[in-house]
Formats: C-alpha cells, sequence, structure tokens
C-alpha cells in the first residue's frame, strides 16, 4: 500500500517508521471464542476488545467507527475526539488521554493516590472536609431537590489552579442494582479549600463522550460551591473539567463498570 504513494525505498523507511511505534497483538483461538460470546454485536470490534483487555494494555480503543462498539466495556474515542483532545492538551498543558477512575472500586475502598475518602451521615468525629461536604449535601438536599442516599461514597481531592485552592468532591450512588438497566449517579461538588471564597471565574464543565452535559458557574448570591449532577449506564464514561482564568483542569474521566464488583 506505501509503495502506491512512495518510491520503493521511500515505502521501506516509512515501514521501519511506522514499525517502531505499532505493536501487533496477536489473536489466538481463545480471542475468537471469547469474540463470539461478547455483547458487542460487530465480530471484529468485539475481537478488538477482547485484544485490549486481555493484559490491561489500553487507555481507549480509537476507530474511525465508534458506534460498532456499542455496549463494549472500555472507553471508545472517534478519531475527532482524540484529535481534539490532542489539541487540548496542547492549548493547555494538560494529559487529556488518561485511565478512566473506575467509581465501582470506591465501593471496595479502592481509590486513586490523589483521593481520599470522606464518609458522610456520620456525625462522630467529623473532620473539617467531612463537615463542608456534609453541609454542601444537606443544602443541596433542601433547597435543589437533590436526594443523597446514606449508600452514596464520597471522595476528594484538593487541586490549584493559579492562585485559586480548590477542593473537589466526588459523590456517587447507584439509581439501580439491576444488570440489564444500571444506572448510577455521579455528583460533583466544586469549593474552595478552608475558609477562602470561591472565585467567580471558575466553571465546572462535565461532558460524555460525546457531548458537554453540563457546564456550571457560581451564580450572584449563591452558596460558596458549584455542582453537577448526571445520571449513568454501565461503563458510560463523565469527563470533568475545571477552568479559571488561569487555565484548566481535566480529570480523568470517571464511570462506573460493575464486572469489577464481580
Amino acid at each position: 500500500m506505501c509503495e502506491n504513494f512512495f518510491d520503493g525505498e521511500s515505502a521501506e523507511n516509512v515501514i521501519r517508521i511506522v514499525k517502531t511505534i505499532v505493536n501487533i497483538y496477536p489473536v489466538n483461538r481463545d480471542f475468537i471464542d471469547k469474540a463470539r460470546e461478547a455483547s458487542v454485536k460487530d465480530f471484529e470490534s468485539a475481537v478488538e476488545i477482547v485484544c485490549v483487555t486481555d493484559d490491561n494494555l489500553f487507555s481507549a480503543i480509537v476507530t474511525q467507527t465508534p458506534e460498532l462498539f456499542d455496549g463494549a466495556a472500555v472507553p471508545i474515542l472517534g478519531v475527532t475526539d482524540l484529535l481534539n483532545r490532542i489539541l487540548l492538551e496542547r492549548v493547555w498543558g494538560a494529559t487529556c488521554v488518561e485511565p478512566t477512575i473506575n467509581t465501582a472500586l470506591w465501593l471496595q475502598g479502592k481509590f486513586d493516590t490523589d483521593w481520599e475518602l470522606v464518609p458522610l451521615r456520620q456525625t462522630s468525629l467529623r473532620s473539617s472536609v467531612q463537615s463542608d461536604l456534609n453541609s454542601c449535601v444537606e443544602i443541596l438536599e433542601k433547597h435543589h431537590g437533590v436526594y443523597v442516599p446514606d449508600k452514596a461514597v464520597g471522595v476528594y481531592k484538593d487541586l490549584t489552579l493559579g492562585d485559586n485552592a480548590l477542593r473537589l468532591y466526588a459523590t456517587k450512588w447507584n439509581l439501580s442494582d439491576f444488570e440489564e438497566e444500571l444506572e448510577w449517579t455521579l455528583l460533583i461538588v466544586l469549593a474552595p479549600q478552608q475558609s477562602t471564597y470561591l472565585n467567580k471565574s471558575v466553571s465546572l464543565q462535565i461532558s460524555d463522550d460525546n457531548q458537554t452535559l453540563l457546564e456550571e458557574t457560581l451564580e450572584r448570591g449563591s452558596y460558596n460551591y458549584i455542582y453537577a449532577r448526571v445520571i449513568g449506564a454501565d461503563s458510560e464514561n463523565f469527563w470533568v473539567n475545571i477552568s479559571t482564568l488561569d487555565g484548566v483542569n481535566f480529570i480523568p474521566p470517571l464511570c462506573f463498570d460493575s464486572l469489577f464488583l464481580l
């Protein structure tokens, strides 16, 4: 194929370059059998999914036809999605394509190194972080109709954007535990650290793999935090971006993959 566009020597050089950056993953009979049993209807797409999940090699599958991977339990990126994220990385100096954070593992007490657990509903021995989140939850329930059940799991991480010392809370719970229609809720609360005020230039954005779902800012006369809530299906990804006049912080995509609970 290269020889259709280059002379013989140039084609060989192109092939050598490609071989240095591309690894060919071997497909065996076991992979083929697993692909036939996969929930993804397109067989070739199912083979790709089996390959990338075999050794946990991937951050995402990049494809020209993401619609053929419907039902996949791995992150799927269209080529345009990848190019957009590469552009954002170059503009903001942030890493946009990262391993997914599986919130299902939070139920087992497993967190990424920069996230910490925040117990909800506990009145004894509350930390300042726990008190702040519980205060936010109480206000959301009372004034915004956001109900957070006792089974919800909360985590937080601190981050800094320019002069803005921010604290990001993430709380998740299941709306349905039935495998056929599993739904989960992700509640994001962005607040300042300690006794500072949230800058009005701060915005909170949540997107799925295809589009921006919510973009929230601090409203005049509102409380000293921003919140956003989304509902997702099993293995659906949500991207959380925080922006200020000083730049953007991209949080790796959050999902709920129930396979990790088996």
